[in-house]
């Protein structure tokens, strides 16, 4: 199902950074900056590639320079980010994944807070 929360990401610039930051990883997208706390996944093609795996780093950093044409919500599942040369980026939502009580923060670049979304939510 497509998850309305995170549609207004279709409708922004490509992705112009990719930030590690020490546990948690940023994609900013024009006005906005989606930070995701839970490990990610990466699926490029056939292969699903976590943080442990090769090239999962180098992976994450190709979404540089692409938009973002779809967010899916498999409910208790996963949301997945489907970008414009078919990347798609994969953040759990289940409670066993948690690495603290945020899945994820949607900010503008002015800091103000679009969307907290929480495993308790």
């Amino acid at each position: 199902m497509n998850d309305p929360a995170y549609e207004r990401l279709t409708e922004t610039e490509p992705v112009s950074e990719v930030r590690f930051v020490q546990d948690y990883v940023q994609f900013v997208l024009g006005p906005h900056t989606l930070s995701v706390y839970p490990k990610l996944r990466v699926s490029i093609g056939k292969r699903v590639l976590s943080p442990a795996d090769s090239g999962f780093y180098d992976c994450v950093c190709t979404l540089i320079g692409q938009n973002l044409v779809a967010a899916t919500r498999i409910e208790k599942v996963q949301l997945e980010f489907l970008f414009s040369r078919g990347t798609k980026l994969l953040v759990s939502l289940r409670p066993e994944d948690a690495v603290g009580p945020e899945i994820g923060v949607l900010s503008e670049t002015t800091g103000a807070d679009l969307i907290v979304e929480r495993y308790d939510d």
